[in-house]
């Protein structure tokens, strides 16, 4: 059976709740499909309309057709009627039987029993009168019900993706378009190794910033990206260095030499050692970052080249943003980090800690112009969409 890419949307309302993290926990804890691709979408009334029009001949029930257009129709364009911005999250996914695979894992739509172990018996709503028609219908995610509409509406998706997705910029609650401070964040690759709910779970905490995200992106950072996103650390990295070759000087070279050198020797010879040891450290970033060690990449195409890796860039937007992200984030080494922060939780060392966050609002614009979350920055998940359908 060949590779099938699908997709899943998250409602304005789920992403509106802070469910957009719960949501792509349960999505990713999925070992049949790997996440390649998510996109930030703001529909327009054209878009909704072309992807109602993939549902004819989907082979779903009338009845949850006519739930689904009037659903669409009245929740998803700008000028919805609940007044929500419009922010309908599309994530993309890759696998064997990958539309089969998420169906079983996200549920019946239409189920009026709640069944906890379905994404929609948890995050969707589905209520009938008495009479069998329906009283309310919030689904939580939109879904392919089989791989051919998958790939008709990938299509659509596609088509529209480019000028109706990226950044929202709109009014959001209590923030204007122009209101409000940006922050990035990276879950990094090590959350991605294996089909897991982590990424889900911190993006959950982040949730709790109160916080609007604005944007989403998948991607695989190339080595030229990893180096210019980390350089400031690059003078850290050489600072912190002197201290921790001095200790370990001190306990290593009594029992090397036979005898114990001066301490101002050991502090000359640290301050040798310290350029290289940051160079080394700075290069086991870049590979933890990108899977692929900068000294054994030399040909400078293959460093702009997408790695190996996954990390999942976030943009969030919201009063005091960069200060609240960073205190859910916690302190670098996750173990003097704070109880219930990301880094006390999923934190290893200070490499391996979970997420990045930015620090300052320079910061903010230098690394989203680096990793390309801009409002003119191109879209990483149409050129694959258009790749996959070509190999058709």
């Amino acid at each position: 059976m060949r590779e099938e890419w699908t997709y899943v949307l998250i409602t304005p309302y789920s992403i509106l709740k802070s469910r957009t993290g719960g949501i792509l926990g349960r999505l990713l804890s999925t070992p049949e499909v790997e996440l390649v691709g998510a996109r930030m979408l703001f529909p327009s009334d054209a878009l909704v309309e072309a992807f109602l029009e993939t549902l004819n001949g989907s082979g779903l029930a009338p009845k949850l057709i006519d739930l689904l257009n009037t659903y669409c129709r009245t929740h998803l364009g700008p000028n919805n009627n609940l007044g929500l911005p419009n922010r309908l999250q599309m994530l993309l996914f890759r696998g064997r039987d990958a539309t089969a695979a998420l169906n079983r894992r996200i549920g019946s739509l239409m189920e009026e029993r709640v069944h906890g172990d379905t994404l929609c018996g948890t995050f969707g709503d589905y209520l009938e009168h008495k009479d069998g028609r329906p009283l309310y219908f919030e689904p939580g995610v939109l879904h392919a019900p089989n791989a051919e509409t998958a790939r008709r509406q990938l299509e659509v998706l596609a088509q529209f993706a480019d000028n109706e997705g990226g950044i929202y910029q709109g009014s959001l609650p209590d923030l204007g378009p122009d209101e409000g401070e940006e922050t990035l964040v990276l879950i990094k690759p090590d959350s991605f190794r294996k089909a897991s709910s982590r990424p889900g779970q911190i993006m959950d905490m982040f949730s709790r910033s109160g916080c609007y995200l604005t944007a989403m992106d998948l991607m695989r950072m190339s080595i030229s990206q990893a180096e210019q996103f980390y350089a400031p650390l690059r003078e850290q990295l050489s600072q912190r260095a002197q201290p921790r070759l001095v200790a370990t000087l001190g306990a290593a070279l009594p029992e090397t030499l036979g005898f114990r050198p001066s301490q101002n020797s050991i502090n000359r010879v640290a301050e040798l050692l310290k350029t290289d040891q940051a160079r080394h450290e700075f290069g086991a970033i870049i590979k933890f970052m990108t899977g692929l060690d900068p000294d054994l990449v030399t040909d400078p195409d293959e460093r702009e080249q997408p790695s190996r890796v996954r990390c999942l860039a976030l943009l969030y937007r919201g009063h005091d943003a960069i200060r609240k992200v960073r205190a859910i984030l916690g302190t670098h080494d996750p173990r003097t980090a704070a109880d219930g922060t990301v880094r006390s939780e999923f934190g290893f060392d200070f490499m391996q800690n979970g997420a990045h966050a930015s620090a300052t609002p320079e910061d903010v614009v230098r690394e989203r112009k680096i990793i390309g979350i801009y409002p003119e920055g191109p879209s990483t998940v149409v050129p694959l969409i258009k790749a996959y359908l070509v190999r058709q």
